[in-house]
């Protein structure tokens, strides 16, 4: 299995080491709107499924006990984490920097 890696190179000038350092604390920004929104999203989860099995449990016909399926849990930050990274990219570029991508092999290496 390979996994792509970067090595970010900064600009050569002063305000664009500057800009760069800004595309920085907007990536960690960036992260930490998508792990709230992550644990928003699996509070509201939690509520389904408690609302859920209160009204499988308050049921009075035991008959369509399973007509009230439990959601499953669907919430997850990858796809919001990718597009940080990507907006991070971006902005490095924009900013006169340089990126190299590279592949690492991770597991089942020769």
């Amino acid at each position: 299995m390979y996994e792509t890696r970067k090595n970010y190179i900064p600009p050569q000038t002063e305000a664009g080491r500057f800009c760069a350092n800004q595309c920085l604390t907007e990536l960690n920004n960036c992260y930490f709107r998508c792990e709230q929104d992550k644990a928003n999203c699996q509070t509201v989860e939690d509520i389904k499924r408690y609302t859920e099995t209160i009204i499988k449990q308050n049921s009075k016909n035991s008959d369509n006990f399973n007509d009230f399926p439990i959601s499953p849990r669907s919430c997850s930050d990858y796809d919001c984490k990718m597009r940080c990274e990507q907006n991070r990219d971006y902005c490095h570029t924009n900013c006169g920097g340089q990126i190299q991508s590279f592949k690492v092999c991770t597991a089942f290496c020769n």
